[in-house]
């Protein structure tokens, strides 16, 4: 039997996912301040063209980023599998018993806080390239760096946008289902002893139930 589940990262790629999304952002934030100090002030050609080799690096370190986490996102992956365990559990494991948790479900969700930041940062590369242009438009010579970095941040930007609504793709999981008949605990292995009730018969001092297990 199979079902649809999220994609799973290994735990060893966790803390370097994080650290990626942590970098875009910053990123992020740098270049939105490059752009408001561009809309408020008029700069020498020289300055603009130092703005805009900042732009460019911003966005060479965004793409980077992105394949970066895309790497760990093809390569990283483990195969998920569900074990339905159904046996009998034992009082102290049945009492601590919790649902199997996924540390990565929420790294991999649509953050949707990145999200509007890019789409505030989009709006803003536009007005920083339109201000520009319009300063040079009687004849100047333009300052090419700085519409380079520009056009090279928006599509930056874009791709990093694209990338964050693609980051969750689903993968096929399967599920185990296993049946332990045994007097033992199927979580700690623990032979479990048999309680005599008042009529004579065998009853088990504990219970028997269905579980998951994911590996």
């Amino acid at each position: 039997m199979r079902r649809k589940s999220s994609t799973s990262l290994r735990p060893q790629y966790v803390e370097q996912f994080r650290t990626a999304t942590y970098a875009l952002r910053t990123l992020n934030q740098e270049a939105a301040e490059l752009l408001r100090a561009v809309a408020i002030s008029h700069f020498q050609k020289t300055v603009y063209n130092t703005v805009g080799e900042r732009l460019t690096s911003c966005a060479r370190q965004i793409v980077s980023t992105i394949k970066h986490q895309q790497a760990l996102l093809s390569g990283a992956h483990e195969k998920t599998t569900i074990r339905v365990i159904i046996g009998t559990i034992c009082g102290d494991c049945g009492n601590d018993f919790d649902e199997p948790k996924n540390e990565d479900t929420e790294l991999l969700q649509i953050d949707h806080e990145h999200l509007a930041e890019i789409d505030l940062l989009l709006p803003l590369v536009q007005e920083a390239y339109r201000i520009v242009k319009n300063r040079y438009a009687f004849g100047a010579s333009l300052p090419k760096s700085y519409f380079s970095g520009v056009d090279r941040l928006m599509r930056g930007i874009l791709l990093q946008r694209k990338h964050l609504l693609e980051i969750a793709p689903e993968q096929q999981t399967e599920i185990k289902v296993i049946e332990d008949p045994s007097d033992r605990c199927s979580q700690c292995g623990r032979e479990i002893p048999q309680n005599t009730n008042p009529d004579g018969a065998q009853a088990a001092s504990t219970t028997r139930d269905g579980f998951c297990r994911g590996d």
